[in-house]
C-alpha cells in the first residue's frame, strides 16, 4: 500500500518586497512536514483556493488532513463582535479552513488539529473560543512561553477512556503558543485534556470519524518527546485505511502530462 498522502492547509505572509512592494505567499512550517514524513505519510501543502471547486479536489484526494496553528478566528464566525484583545483575522483563511474541515469530515477523511487547528475545528462544528484567555475565569498560566519551541512549560491531565488517554496517559507536560482558547465546546465532541487552570488541551470527535485536535504544539516537539511522536504515528495509522493512496499525486502527474 502507497503511504497516505496527508494534506496540510496552508498559511499566508503578507510582507514587503523591496523590488515588488507587498506581496503575500503561503507557507507552511517545515515542523508539520517532517512530522508526517517521519511518521510515514506523504504530506502535501494545499494552497489557499477561493474556488470551491478546487478546494474540493484536494479534500477529495487526499488521505487525511492536517489542520496547523496560525492567526485567530475572526469571533462573528462564533457570533461574537471583536474584543479589545483579539489578533490578527483573516476571512479567506477562515472560510478555506472550515471548508476543508467539513469537506474532509464529510468524506470521513481523519483530521489532525494542532493550536489554532483545534480552535478552528471547534467553530467549524458549531462551538466558539475565548478570544482572549484574560476572559476565562480562572486561567492564570503562562500559556505563551518563552523557552524554547521545544520545551515543554506546563503539564495537562488526561481523561481516562479517551483516544487522548491511549497514546499519552493520565498526563503529560506539553509546549504552549496560544492567546485563545475554547469556550463553549461543539457539540459530538469530548475534551479529552485540560491545563490545570481549566484550559481544554485537546479534543476528539464521538463518532462519525476520525478528528482529534490538541491546543499544544507536538510537531515543535517530535525529534525531542518520544510521546509527542504518538499523536502522528495514530493519526497516519488512521490515514492508511483510507486506502486511495497516491490518488492525488496521479491526478497531479496525469495533469501536467496533458497540459
Amino acid at each position: 500500500m502507497s503511504k497516505p498522502i496527508i494534506g496540510i492547509l496552508s498559511r499566508v505572509l503578507g510582507e514587503y518586497d523591496k523590488d515588488i512592494n507587498y506581496i503575500e505567499r503561503c507557507f507552511v512550517s517545515m515542523d508539520y512536514i517532517n512530522a508526517i514524513e517521519s511518521s510515514g505519510g506523504t504530506p502535501i501543502i494545499l494552497p489557499l483556493v477561493k474556488g470551491e471547486e478546487n478546494l474540493r479536489k484536494f479534500i477529495e484526494g487526499i488521505d487525511g488532513l492536517l489542520v496547523p496553528g496560525g492567526i485567530d478566528v475572526n469571533p462573528l464566525r462564533y457570533n461574537e463582535e471583536p474584543l479589545e484583545k483579539i489578533g490578527s483575522v483573516s476571512d479567506d483563511i477562515d472560510e478555506f479552513d472550515i471548508k476543508a474541515i467539513r469537506w474532509a469530515n464529510e468524506l470521513k477523511k481523519p483530521i489532525l488539529g494542532i493550536c489554532r487547528g483545534l480552535q478552528v475545528i471547534n467553530v467549524a462544528f458549531g462551538g466558539s473560543l475565548f478570544q482572549d484567555l484574560s476572559l476565562k475565569s480562572g486561567s492564570k498560566f503562562n500559556h505563551w512561553q518563552k523557552a524554547k519551541k521545544d520545551t515543554p512549560t506546563h503539564s495537562i491531565e488526561i481523561k481516562p477512556g479517551t483516544r487522548m488517554f491511549n497514546l499519552l496517559g493520565n498526563n503529560a507536560v506539553v509546549n504552549s503558543y496560544h492567546h485563545q482558547a475554547i469556550k463553549d465546546l461543539a457539540e459530538g465532541f469530548i475534551a479529552s485534556s485540560f491545563s490545570m487552570d481549566g484550559i481544554i488541551e485537546s479534543i476528539e470527535k464521538v463518532n462519525g470519524g476520525y478528528v482529534l485536535a490538541v491546543q499544544w504544539h507536538p510537531e515543535m516537539m517530535f525529534n525531542s518527546h518520544e510521546n509527542m511522536r504518538k499523536i502522528f504515528l495514530d493519526f497516519i495509522e488512521e490515514c492508511k485505511k483510507q486506502n486511495q493512496g497516491g490518488n492525488l499525486m496521479i491526478k497531479i502527474r496525469n495533469y501536467i502530462l496533458q497540459s
